[in-house]
């Protein structure tokens, strides 16, 4: 995948998608799979802000049963297997918990609610391999949570409900992933190129003025339909053309935070006020989260505080054995939730998604990670209709970069003949089948193999590109200088940095990396 705006500037396209976040990436994807011209831009790196700031859940979302919202759960459930299928490598089962209390969680209310889980998710075990099949719900006895989960609370406690979701190793890759499938079928893209302003002629849109940010240099890019995939940005982006614009979104930020492994299973934790928060096993850490509180400030500058983490460690402190502290903290991460505004509903906000035409743009906002395959498809079969053509969706069944093989399968017959498993491991779990592209570029040396892989297949610019979105070598907390120093020496050298670029690229790393206060 190679970045030319200049090249993209001389093309006409039939869609440009601005932004490329989970959203945007599978519209590109599902775009590029069904024969259209296709071009996607982001004015930072790809999946960089809310994609980048979740739980790192494929999920039905249990909570929402309680809203009714059995359609999103649905749908939800059915994405979630979809995932699982098209990308193996990133998405995988993991067990849930949620204890259950003479106070609080009423047995029977759980019960119920996981035979109905169970029931909307009847494809779960529509599977290749028994590694990718989700088991049904259990009700486990006290003594049986305790033993799974030693640090629950026990007072009052009478038992606990075991059931699956899926994790997304890497929300970063996945998003990364759709936009490599893209370019594999003939799309463009381009990191780091921002739509200062959509182009309107005759009252329809007919493309966009992209500044590069990497030199400050403009091109324009036409298309005759554009997809306005921008998540917080979204009414910003509206704005630039039609200043009357009411708002369309409500942006609520979320935080997590990172700490050394302290449970076996995800477990669903309950506040005094009734809000769940997770704690998840993620890369030998324990990732807790999330927040959910109204957000109306800088989009550019969205960061856990430390008000903001003390308060998730004192919920956790107060629902959980953990006695935390904020020294305990290896790393944290806030997003913000472009949710649909709803008039009225002030609280629970809905994870639905909505795609609105008009001149020729379509704007999609809401939704959750699990579902932008599905968003998608809609939004594409939208747009086919408008250009007139017949092109059926195919992101279905189509295996996502990385993922043209059976994941289970290629562990079984290529790890263990391996005797670098602790080098390749890692790898295929990140990169999939294409791990031994990855090696071809320094055998043994994953480090100096995914720097240059990252660099010169997967448009990785900046050092925190690498460090964060590429490998994950820094989202579990401040790697060892060494190996940083590593990284950032290959990269000054490859792109041949001069001393200004340098300084700016470890300061925005060390940022980016460090526990934010007041």
């Amino acid at each position: 995948m190679k970045r030319d705006l200049e090249g993209m500037s001389r093309k006409e396209y039939e869609i440009l998608v601005i932004g490329g976040g989970i959203n945007g990436a599978a519209t590109a994807h599902d775009a590029a799979l069904r024969g259209l011209k296709v071009a996607l831009i982001e004015k930072n790196d790809f999946g960089w802000a809310t994609t980048s700031a979740t739980s790192k859940l494929a999920h039905g979302g249990l909570r929402y049963l309680k809203n009714f919202e059995l359609s999103l759960v649905r749908e939800s459930l059915r994405e979630r297997r979809i995932l699982a299928r098209i990308a193996p490598h990133l998405v995988y089962p993991i067990p849930f918990m949620i204890p259950l209390y003479k106070a609080g969680n009423k047995k029977v209310k759980i019960k119920l609610g996981m035979m109905l889980y169970d029931l909307l998710s009847y494809d779960k075990k529509w599977a290749e391999h028994e590694e990718q099949k989700i088991p049904s719900h259990k009700i486990l006895s006290p003594g049986e949570a305790i033993k799974e989960e030693p640090r629950i609370l026990t007072e009052g406690l009478t038992g606990a409900a075991k059931y699956y979701d899926c994790q997304i190793l890497s929300p970063e890759r996945l998003c990364l992933e759709f936009i490599l499938t893209a370019a594999g079928n003939k799309a463009d893209a381009a990191n780091y190129a921002e739509a200062e302003k959509i182009i309107i002629a005759d009252n329809k849109a007919r493309g966009a003025i992209v500044r590069d940010n990497t030199n400050g240099k403009k091109y324009e890019i036409k298309s005759d339909i554009i997809v306005n995939a921008t998540g917080p940005w979204l009414d910003k982006m509206i704005k630039t053309y039609d200043e009357r614009h009411e708002p369309m979104i409500r942006g609520t930020k979320g935080i997590h935070i990172v700490i050394p492994k302290i449970c076996n299973n995800a477990v669903v934790l309950a506040t005094k006020e009734g809000r769940n928060f997770f704690m998840i096993p993620w890369r030998g850490y324990s990732l807790i989260g999330t927040t959910d509180t109204d957000f109306n400030g800088d989009l550019e500058n969205v960061y856990a505080n430390e008000k903001d983490i003390l308060g998730l460690i004192k919920e956790t402190n107060e629902t959980y054995n953990s006695n935390l502290s904020i020294k305990d903290v290896a790393f944290s991460y806030a997003g913000v939730r472009p949710l649909i505004k709803e008039e009225g509903r002030e609280t629970e906000v809905s994870r639905k998604y909505e795609a609105r035409e008009s001149n020729g743009i379509i704007h999609i906002a809401g939704g959750k990670l699990t579902t932008a395959r599905g968003m998608a498809e809609k939004t594409v079969d939208l747009i086919v209709k408008k250009l007139g053509k017949k092109a059926g969706c195919k992101t279905e069944e189509t295996p996502l970069h990385g993922s043209t093989i059976s994941h289970a399968k290629y562990l079984k017959q290529h790890l263990n003949s391996r005797k670098d498993k602790k080098i390749t491991e890692p790898l295929m779990h990140l990169y999939g089948s294409k791990y031994g592209e990855v090696l071809k570029l320094a055998e043994n040396d994953e480090v100096k193999a995914q720097t240059l892989y990252a660099m010169e297949e997967e448009m990785a610019l900046t050092l925190e590109d690498v460090m964060l979105r590429r490998t994950g070598i820094a989202t579990t907390g401040y790697p060892p200088i060494s190996l940083t120093l590593r990284v950032f020496k290959m990269m000054s050298s490859y792109y041949s940095w001069d001393k200004a670029k340098k300084e700016e690229e470890i300061k925005k790393l060390e940022e980016r990396l460090k526990i934010r206060k007041w």
